[in-house]
């Protein structure tokens, strides 16, 4: 089976990291939001290889909970460019970065009121500063060499399945797998289809014994990269908690689809009132472009309908997102003591809050102190009965029967060595809270989608339902010219009656066989007028009796064979059944002689 193995660090696939990827470097963001800082966001930008080596030997470590991100930026992507590698924060970071767009704006008012003399001396920086908005290039360009990412990689302890991930392009992915990456580690993987652009990747690895996640995000454009940093801007412990960078992953992706629905309903509803009015256009059916219209409502029509399905696989996995938050929250991240219980458990209750605060009181004042209870039930060690081993409904889990019991013990054991010092339950009630939050806004992200799934849904049909009105108005006005031309023909059959008798006795009284006018002054008829008659009377019965056996004859002698035909096949299954009746009891009765 292809799922996630134990210590399969990205790093070792040089292989798949060649294939896959391709390398550039560029100055790159990274983000550390610890607790031994005390959770305030500290950036740099790296890169050549000698800054990340830097940086790797001293500011890389595996102590204190909180969150390392690394924004793999498109081309173009970051706008700001450091000699200084020491460490800012994001109120520096964004001061610059504003000082450094109104720089940009600068240069390009410069250019154009600048005298024709000196309009070269600002065409290089405009064209530096106009760089963000090149083309973006695929997330799979990365802005690092292939020996720095290596490294990473090895430090970050991404793990290979990420390589799958990046490659199902087409398909949008959220994965968790809980594997042992020199400890035990849960490992998520992020993916959004390449259809639309500013696709986004994510790769994380979360260490729970230290409740330490370290992420890359890659395809970061310049927007994404300020966005990020001012959701940063007011986190605190909320980067210890693992599903933050999936959440806001999934915000980002959120915005994207907003704008990408909104343009093919635009987009759609364009062509439905295109429809609309070129069916009361007579001159629309004439014309020469009528094909590559039909191609591009056909192309409207199949990108909407695509777009619904991939917002719905989205979805589903939202809802995997969500399902992986609650158990995070029942394995993870459990109360340890019993006002902490009381508070988890008024939490998911329906009973009223105030009763819940009154117990929480109540058990402060018989058990002052959260540490000689929580104490107490760390000294006694639950037994563990191995019908329980295995969870049920964890998302992404290890089928490795090999290897399940084990992580399950591995968590078990973890939860049960968790001090239950006064800090530990505030941590633990932190994160559950952090938990409880994300849950509610993945629960609105995707009623959101719903609602856009309905809205592409109500266009996919609308267009469906103008495309038949328009036929039924087409179908219309044929039968209305129908009508007129049947009004005409009626016109014509008129005359044709009024003009037909004359006409054909005008032609019978004007052949040889009469002669008005004799020698004797006497009219005279042929003695042969008779062969006229004779011939006009064979050859009209010939064609009213082949008239009559090629249009009436021949259609009900169908009609009536294909009945006959029906009526033959039902008599024979239904005799079918007494004959087998009958061989079988003559077959009977030989054997029984």
């Amino acid at each position: 089976m292809d799922w996630a193995d134990d210590n399969a660090c990205l790093s070792r696939s040089t292989q798949d990291l060649r294939r896959v990827f391709k390398y550039e470097q560029r100055p790159t963001i990274v983000i550390r939001i610890v607790e031994s800082s005390n959770y305030e966001a500290q950036i740099w930008i790296l890169e050549t290889d000698d800054d990340w080596t830097q940086w790797l030997d001293t500011y890389f470590s595996y102590t204190g909970r909180g969150l390392v991100l690394v924004l793999a930026n498109r081309a173009g992507g970051s706008t700001l460019c450091r000699t200084d590698r020491a460490p800012i924060g994001i109120a520096d970071w964004l001061r610059e970065t504003q000082g450094d767009l109104a720089h940009t704006n600068g240069f390009r008012r410069a250019e154009t009121f600048a005298p024709l003399g000196e309009k070269h001396n600002t065409l290089r920086a405009t064209r530096e500063a106009s760089l963000s908005k090149q083309p973006a290039r695929g997330i799979r360009h990365l802005p690092f060499s292939l020996p720095t990412f290596e490294r990473i990689c090895e430090r970050f302890q991404i793990h290979q399945s990420f390589i799958r991930a990046m490659t199902r392009s087409d398909v949008p992915l959220f994965s968790c797998e809980e594997v042992e990456m020199k400890r035990p580690a849960m490992v998520y993987n992020c993916r959004t289809p390449n259809a639309w652009e500013s696709d986004l990747a994510l790769s994380a690895t979360y260490y729970p014994e230290r409740g330490l996640t370290f992420a890359i995000l890659y395809g970061v454009s310049s927007t994404i990269e300020r966005t990020l940093l001012e959701r940063f801007h007011s986190i605190g412990g909320e980067a210890a908690h693992p599903l933050l960078m999936p959440g806001i992953f999934a915000e980002l992706e959120l915005k994207r689809h907003t704008k990408i629905v909104e343009t093919h309903i635009n987009n759609v509803e364009t062509m439905i009132l295109e429809l609309d009015v070129r069916s009361s256009d007579g001159q629309a059916h004439r014309s020469a472009d009528m094909e590559s219209r039909n191609r591009a409502k056909r192309t409207a029509w199949l990108d909407l309908t695509y777009l619904r399905n991939s917002l719905t696989t989205w979805s589903g996995q939202l809802l995997k997102m969500t399902e992986h938050d609650d158990q995070l929250d029942q394995q993870y991240f459990p109360p340890k003591c019993s006002e902490c219980t009381s508070v988890a458990l008024s939490r998911h209750s329906t009973w009223p809050q105030k009763y819940f605060q009154f117990e929480a009181r109540m058990a402060a004042i018989l058990n002052p102190g959260c540490t000689n209870v929580a104490e107490d039930s760390c000294n006694v060690k639950p037994e563990k009965d191995e019908s329980d081993s295995s969870p049920s409904g964890k998302v992404g889990a290890n089928p490795d029967p090999t290897h399940g019991s084990q992580r399950l013990q591995r968590s078990d054991n973890y939860r049960d060595s968790l001090p239950c010092a006064q800090d530990d339950c505030v941590y633990l009630e932190q994160m559950r809270t952090v938990g409880e939050k994300i849950r509610i806004r993945l629960a609105a992200i995707r009623d959101e989608y719903d609602e856009k799934i309905r809205d592409c849904t109500m266009r996919v049909d609308g267009m469906a339902m103008a495309t038949q009105w328009s036929h039924s108005e087409t179908a219309v006005e044929i039968a209305l010219a129908t009508s007129q031309d049947s009004k005409v023909m009626r016109s014509i059959s008129l005359v044709t009656m009024v003009f037909l008798p004359g006409t054909f006795f005008a032609t019978v009284f004007s052949m040889t066989f009469f002669d008005w006018f004799g020698d004797d002054g006497e009219t005279q008829i042929s003695s042969y007028v008779w062969v006229y008659v004779v011939v006009t009377v064979f050859f009209t019965t010939i064609t009213i009796g082949l008239w009559y056996f090629f249009v009436i004859f021949r259609r009900t002698n169908r009609v009536v064979n294909d009945e006959e035909m029906i009526v033959m096949g039902r008599w024979q299954r239904i005799s079918f059944i007494p004959m087998c009746c009958r061989m079988r009891d003559r077959l009977v009765l030989r054997c029984s002689k």
